[in-house]
Formats: C-alpha cells, structure tokens, sequence
C-alpha cells in the first residue's frame, strides 16, 4: 500500500473497540449496510497492523459483512472478484482513503472524509460490475 503506516500497536485495542462499535450490522438499514461494508473495508484494512495479508483478511472480512447484512444474491456475485480484477485502481482508491484529513470540512478524525467517499464510490460501481456481469452470464 505503499505509505501506508498502522496504528500504534498498544493503540490498536481502542481502534478494534470503536471500529466494532461503528460497524456493527444492526445499525444499517437498506443502501446503507453497502455503504458501510464499503468503509468498514478501507477502516479495517487501515487498522490492521501487519506488512501482508492485509487484502485478505480485509476481503473475508467485508464477504462475511455482506453475507451477514443477507444482500440478497451475493453469494452469487462477489465484491471480492470485482476488487481483484481492478487491482490498481483498488490499491490507488486505499491510497486516497489513508490520505490524512486536510482540514475541518475534511471528516472528524485522522484520515480525509473525501477519500473514504473515493474509495466508498469504488468500491460501489466493484459491486455494480459483478453484478451486471452475473446478470449477463445468467441471461446466456
């Protein structure tokens, strides 16, 4: 992710506490849950600490997400081929969503609210894609 750098590692207990509390799945309703697996995605892979493995993790994590939040077909389509397939283009919007907040119209924490929107907007059309491509293999 290139200069991409964690949190501190004694830090990282009240990150996970709060990254849990914002996202847990009952507090999404409709269109929202996708936006929130979308930024759940990128805050997730920020937070975890280690060098590799990172996309991993992040993916399984954000494919449970929406398994969980029962969006109805995935399974069928799978946001995770989607990011995959446009692997450039994903690590670049991760790079926008790390970038560290500009100013007080740019979010309430550390990292940039217009970067997080970037890479939420990225990750949107990812889940788009798969889906038209699933709808036009079905209609073969």
């Amino acid at each position: 992710m290139g200069h991409h750098i964690p949190p501190q590692h004694d830090k990282l207990p009240l990150f996970l506490e709060r990254f849990g509390s914002f996202y847990q799945l009952n507090k999404f309703h409709g269109a929202n849950t996708v936006i929130a697996a979308a930024a759940a995605h990128h805050r997730f892979m920020w937070i975890h600490p280690f060098l590799d493995g990172n996309g991993r993790v992040a993916r399984l994590f954000t494919d449970a997400y929406l398994r969980q939040v029962l969006m109805e077909g995935y399974g069928l389509w799978t946001v995770s081929r989607g990011l995959a397939r446009q692997r450039d283009d994903y690590m670049s919007s991760l790079t926008w969503a790390d970038a560290p907040r500009r100013n007080d119209y740019n979010g309430r924490g550390n990292l940039s609210n217009e970067g997080l929107i970037h890479f939420c907007h990225f990750f949107l059309k990812s889940c788009l894609d798969q889906i038209e491509f699933m709808n036009r293999i079905n209609e073969l």
